[in-house]
């Protein structure tokens, strides 16, 4: 099992880092709204540390997975679910060879200003790989 967050709201990677909860000193700035949190819970922390890996994804990439999950399926996925594909192709990308994998799509709450700078700029001229 693998976790990601924004790297613009890394409160969790940081934590997992020192070992301790870690919060961030001001509201973090992501189009991924859902994980935009300034310090994990005892709980969440908890469960944090027993994932196998654990990935900060920059905000291009989020609107990156959002359009081509868009394009791609058809379905309209909240940035925030958009790190689950972000993290699986990083994951993927360093593995020796085929896996399966089952990631989570949720979520369609998207307010209009996060659908203007999810599409501000076109991601469907860089097809989805593992090189990226």
């Amino acid at each position: 099992m693998i976790g990601a967050e924004p790297l613009n709201a890394n409160d969790a990677a940081k934590s997992l880092r020192a070992g301790s909860i870690q919060p961030l000193a001001q509201s973090p700035d992501t189009l991924a709204d859902g994980a935009a949190t300034l310090a994990v819970g005892d709980l969440t922390f908890a469960y944090l540390r027993q994932l196998d890996g654990f990935y900060e994804i920059e905000e291009e990439a989020i609107a990156y997975w959002c359009q081509w999950l868009n394009h791609l399926l058809k379905v309209r996925v909240e940035p925030t679910a958009a790190l689950g594909m972000a993290a699986a192709s990083r994951w993927l990308a360093a593995q020796d060879g085929p896996k399966t994998v089952l990631v989570v799509l949720s979520g369609g709450n998207i307010d209009p200003s996060t659908a203007r700078a999810l599409w501000r700029l076109d991601h469907l001229a860089a097809r989805p790989s593992l090189r990226m």
